[in-house]
């Protein structure tokens, strides 16, 4: 590297540093007015339900005449599981009630998958390969 392109590479970062702090020394920074009543409201302590939540589909079980939810949840969270965990399974239809029979014993790209035995037969309308949303409740957090 000769000289010349040092010092030219130095005065343009210094000029570029100099450009920077002239912007920032002219930024003005304003909360936005608000005009009649302000919304708020107080956060007091108290129980929080723990849940993970999975997607995933209605699959048929080894017995023909049932059917199980298999889910992903996020790996992170499958830690937490333990079997016969209530579940609730959304099929945007209705939301059935289940637990927690098998949780895979490894992940697969940072997921797990977990099957829920639901505890009621499949209402009507309501089948194989359909997409659900499930929710694992773990507990509930208390004083938070």
């Amino acid at each position: 590297m000769s000289r010349t392109w040092r010092k030219t590479t130095l005065a343009t970062i210094a000029a570029l540093l100099i450009l920077v702090v002239f912007q920032l020394s002219r930024l003005r920074v304003t909360p936005p007015s608000v005009d009649g009543d302000l919304w708020t409201e107080t956060v007091k302590r108290g129980s929080v339900p723990w849940d993970v939540r999975g997607t995933g589909t209605l699959v048929q079980a080894q017995n023909p005449a049932k059917f199980i939810v298999r889910v992903t949840v996020p790996d992170a969270m499958a830690g937490e599981l333990r079997l016969n965990q209530n579940a609730d399974v959304d099929t945007r239809k209705v939301v059935m009630k289940g637990h927690v029979s098998h949780i895979s014993p490894s992940p697969s790209n940072g997921m797990r998958s977990v099957d829920i035995a639901l505890r009621s037969p499949l209402p009507e309308g309501v089948g194989e390969d359909l997409q659900v949303d499930a929710t694992i409740h773990l507990g509930i957090l208390e004083n938070i």
